[in-house]
């Protein structure tokens, strides 16, 4: 019987340790960024808890669920509150929004991040630095 429930205890341990999952070690979480254009900032905001974004994007404030895997990442579904403004920020704001759903991967340097397209485009923000 003690061979038989040491089997199991060992069994249990050695597969248990090869099914342990490595959490991706998340650079976004807790930080905020504001877009850039040609070196100027723009009125564009993204940030990071757990497992959410939000932002402003010019005219809204939009959020949703994320996910990360490596450097891969996957915007989903976005909401957004509906408020109107000049017809020149809203359709900049819906090609913001265009954009960031096709986001596949993201990099960060030097507290900048660079989300990348599926198509090659480049989104660019800096880190912005929080009041302690």
């Amino acid at each position: 019987m003690k061979k038989i429930a040491l089997g199991v205890l060992f069994t249990t341990l050695v597969l248990g340790g090869c099914s342990t999952v490595e959490k991706t070690d998340n650079q976004l979480l807790g930080k905020e960024f504001i877009m850039v254009k040609n070196n100027e900032k723009q009125n564009i905001t993204i940030g990071f808890d757990e497992n959410n974004y939000s932002g402003f994007s010019g005219v809204n404030n939009y959020f949703g669920k994320y996910t990360i895997d490596g450097n891969n990442i996957k915007f989903d579904k976005m909401g957004a509150t509906m408020m109107a403004g000049p017809i020149p920020q809203m359709n900049a704001e819906r090609e913001y929004f265009d954009k960031l759903v096709t986001v596949t991967n993201y990099e960060i340097k030097n507290k900048k991040l660079t989300l990348k397209t599926n198509n090659g485009e480049s989104l660019e923000y800096v880190q912005v630095e929080q009041n302690s």
